[in-house]
This record gives structure tokens, sequence and C-alpha cells, in this order.
């Protein structure tokens, strides 16, 4: 038996899929946001010239943002990636990529060398408070160790106070580079992705939720969820469905979906958007800590076992 559908506010991902079904539900996914690149060339610029004497490590707090340093790389020509490869100076497999989910992390796994990491450190973070402060103790302690007269080398010292590069995009919040500031650690923002709702979001909102209607009709179901991933998602998502509410003459036919917005229970991805959906007075019936499926299949998983 079924616990009830889940509609996954984001394209369709099998680790989520899969995690749901596991747990008992039913998962649908809608696409919320289109993604582009931006600063594109800026940014294969940078991943040419390479870390040395630049940068420290590289901050990647999304899939987009790997995606953007991968469609990057791929567009630097062979020659170049020869001439890189054999250069004897740094090489960005040797510099730590800091990430804050699972999702992240494999993301980045798929950038082609020379230009992949190696070192993809902060996984299991969960949210960019918590990456901030694991960045800041990877650095801090060896930090106070150079200025305290370490025998490290010189290109240690000085690799330990270049900046960070941080690849964020259009609706980025200040929490890395703020935490960062506050330990004396330097990061340069590089904006490389922007997103947007998708046009015909009301219409895709409509046709799950009938979807759902239609595979439910006759049984006693609960009412679905409604997972929502960001800020931006939630306000595209919301917006949208502002405009499904029906006329008087179609309540009978629309049936549930007539207000699609009360007959959803709201899950969240991370405390960045659970705040976000508090602070717009939205009751938010459960949270996942971490951004990755099985944090999300679990929760929602407790809550309903919690409320039986």
């Amino acid at each position: 038996m079924s616990l009830g559908p889940v509609v996954v506010c984001k394209p369709f991902s099998q680790p989520y899929h899969d995690a749901l079904k596991s747990k008992g539900f039913d998962p649908h996914f809608v696409q919320v946001l289109d993604t582009g690149f931006v600063n594109e060339r800026e940014l294969q610029s940078v991943i040419e010239a390479g870390p040395k004497g630049k940068w420290s490590g590289v901050i990647v707090t999304s899939s987009r943002a790997a995606g953007a340093w991968i469609s990057a790389a791929k567009a630097i020509p062979v020659d170049t990636e020869s001439s890189f490869s054999q250069d004897g100076g740094d090489v960005w497999e040797d510099i730590p990529f800091y990430v804050v989910g699972k999702a992240t992390e494999e993301a980045l796994m798929a950038c082609p060398p020379p230009y992949s990491p190696r070192q993809i450190l902060g996984g299991n973070s969960g949210s960019g408070d918590t990456l901030a402060d694991f960045i800041v103790s990877s650095y801090v302690p060896k930090v106070g160790e150079n200025l305290g007269g370490s025998t490290s080398s010189s290109n240690d010292s000085q690799g330990l106070h270049l900046p960070l590069l941080y690849l964020v995009g259009d609706k980025n919040r200040d929490t890395i580079p703020k935490k960062l500031s506050q330990a004396i650690l330097r990061c340069h923002k590089l904006q490389v992705y922007e997103t947007s709702p998708v046009a015909d979001l009301s219409n895709r909102l409509k046709d799950v939720t009938s979807t759902i209607n239609e595979t439910t009709s006759g049984e006693e179901t609960t009412r679905p969820w409604l997972v929502l991933f960001s800020p931006s998602t939630a306000e595209a998502v919301f917006g949208a469905l502002s405009e499904c509410q029906p006329s008087t003459s179609e309540h009978e036919e629309m049936n549930d979906t007539s207000n699609i917005y009360s007959s959803f229970h709201l899950a969240s991805i991370g405390p960045t958007t659970h705040k976000y959906l508090c602070d717009n007075s939205h009751l938010v019936a459960t949270s996942a800590p971490k951004p990755d499926a099985e944090s999300l299949a679990q929760a929602i998983f407790d809550k309903v076992v919690r409320d039986e």
C-alpha cells in the first residue's frame, strides 16, 4: 500500500525516485526552474589558467554550479588541455573542492580531466552554514601554525592565504563569504548560472495534480507532499499555484485541484529553504536536514509515522 504521492519540484532524479519508492511513496517530478550558464568565457579562462598562485580551493554549492564548471571545461580546446596537463605547476586536482551535498559531489565527479577535482570535501555538510564552518576548520589551524613559525614550505604558506573561488548563481546568499571573512579567509564570487521559472509551470502543476487525482480516485489517501528545494523554487511554485485557482464554474470538475496549495503537506530541503518558508508564514510539515534523496525520504517517512 502506498503512503501517498510526493510531488518533487525538480527534474526527474533516479536517486530521489528510488529513495521515495523504497519508503512506500509515489513520486512525481515537476521541473520548476530553467538554468542558463553565464560568464562562460570568464570561467573558461579561470579554468585554463589553473589555480597556481591564484586559488587555494573552489567552493561549489549546487549541481548547477558544477554543471557550469564541467561545461566550461569541455569547451576548452584539446591542444590547450595537452599543454595544461604537461605543465609542472599546480593543477585543479591538487586543491580542494568544497561541496554542500552528495548531489554536487557526484556532479563534479563527471568532470573530464585534466580539470577534474580529486579532493572533494564537505559532502555531508548539508547547508552553506555548516560547510563554511568546515572550511574554516580546515584552514584556520594551518594558518595559525604558519603564523607561529611552522616549518611548512613557503609554497604551502602562500597557498593558505590565497582566496577561494566561489561559484554562485544569481540568487546566492552571503552566508559562506561572511563566515569566511570573520575567519580572515578570502573568497571571490563568480556567478556562473542564473535561474528562472519555466514558462508553463502552472500547467505542469495542474497536470501532475490531475494525474494524482486520477491514480488515487476511489482510494482513501492522505494529502500529497510538495517538496521544495530552494527559496527560488518555492517562490516560483507558489506564484504558479496562485494561477491554478479555478473559476466557480470549474469547481466541481477540478475537485481537489480547486485549491492546490492548501492540498499539500510542505517538505523542505535544508535549513535555508525551511527558514524562507517559515519567514513567509508557510507551514512546513518536515524538513530534510541534508540535501540528498535518502534524507528527504526518511524525513517524510518519519513524519507520516509520527502522525499515524
